[in-house]
């Protein structure tokens, strides 16, 4: 790779306080008029290991086949890469590490209608910093735009800042900007290879961002991967970061890392999915591969709609749920949504969400 390109993909640098309002802010847009705009949201994508074996027996686009035509059929569709496309070797010692094919890999995930990705996870940096910045390269020649990297800066009084770099995207003659952040803990196995290129999901990092994004664009989604590992409920830490969020300026919070499914929350304005779980995994366990899309539709700066279509992960992909299953996710949902002052109603194919307290007083 030639040194140019190697600057250019390095993540962290170190830019004077004053030049933080050039470097990410830009002229107001602000558009409240014009259509709704539609969003697809989706958890965990894993192109890796057994998803990979598949794709490669039944051929390109395998993966996705089941819900091409409900994620290519939303304006803007968003979810979570867990693993780095990338053709570099493991460096991770954990013995779950992911990497999935390059470009293919990549155009993939642009047909079945990916607009925007979180690289903000814990299998991030599973071949090293080499593998991720190889990864930002494919994503960029695909067309997608990626968050989750980490902005260093120093401001005027000497003080180092870190901060989620936002990748934006216009859809309606509206910008959606995305910043992505990762829990610290999950990124302890990547100590060794440049953890810090991951925007962490702490306090000030994610305030920071979102006052830094919030005038360049019309709608924010926050994405994050936190919480435990197979755990129904929200952690305290999940709740206090993803209503910062949304105190912040974000309209969407979108969460994963989890494996399965957990609630959705109204809270003020926006809205706050706390574990969308699996889309695209090998995960054998039953809970792991019962899922959802989650759909939000947007006017001006109200949310107008919210749902949910149960999926089920059949063959290492997506697939809509079956009527059994579907009432199963569809009875998990109610269940995990009710402790957060949400109303879970069955329209047949997908699940309709309503708050059903006062959005600015949060469930506890």
């Amino acid at each position: 790779m030639k040194s140019s390109v190697r600057m250019r993909k390095i993540l962290a640098i170190v830019i004077p306080g004053a030049m933080l309002a050039g470097a990410l802010i830009t002229t107001p847009v602000r558009a409240q008029n014009g259509p709704a705009i539609r969003f697809c949201l989706a958890g965990d994508i894993m192109l890796g290991r057994g998803v990979k074996r598949m794709s490669d027996r039944y051929g390109t686009g395998y993966p996705f086949a089941g819900t091409c035509s409900l994620t290519a059929g939303a304006d803007i569709t968003i979810g979570n890469l867990e693993s780095p496309l990338t053709s570099a070797e493991y460096q991770s010692s954990s013995p779950w590490h992911f990497k999935g094919d390059t470009i293919t890999a990549a155009q993939e995930l642009k047909a079945a209608g990916f607009d925007m990705v979180s690289l903000a996870n814990n299998h991030a940096l599973d071949c090293g910093s080499q593998g991720l910045f190889h990864c930002t390269e494919v994503l960029d020649t695909a067309g997608i735009a990626y968050g989750g990297l980490a902005l260093t800066m120093v401001e005027t009084s000497g003080d180092t800042v870190i901060l989620a770099r936002p990748s934006y995207r216009w859809v309606k003659n509206k910008k959606i900007g995305l910043v992505a952040f990762c829990e610290p803990y999950l990124l302890d196995i990547a100590k060794d290879h440049r953890a810090g290129n991951i925007a962490p999901a702490d306090s000030a990092c994610v305030s920071r961002s979102i006052a830094a994004t919030r005038d360049s664009c019309d709608i924010i989604v926050a994405s994050f991967h936190w919480g435990t590992e197979y755990k129904d409920h929200p952690t305290r830490t999940q709740k206090k970061l993803g209503r910062l969020a949304i105190d912040c300026g974000a309209k969407i919070v979108h969460g994963h890392h989890p494996h399965v499914l957990q609630g959705v929350e109204f809270y003020r304005d926006g809205l706050i999915a706390y574990s969308l779980g699996n889309f695209i995994f090998d995960q054998r366990e039953q809970i792991c591969r019962e899922s959802a899309l989650l759909f939000v539709e947007l006017k001006g700066d109200s949310l107008k709609a919210v749902s949910m279509l149960p999926l089920e992960i059949v063959g290492n992909r997506p697939v809509p749920a079956g009527k059994k299953k579907a009432r199963t996710i569809e009875a998990r949902l109610r269940q995990l949504c009710r402790k957060l002052g949400t109303m879970v109603i069955g329209t047949g194919r997908t699940t309709e969400l309503r708050p059903t307290v006062p959005k600015n007083k949060p469930a506890p």
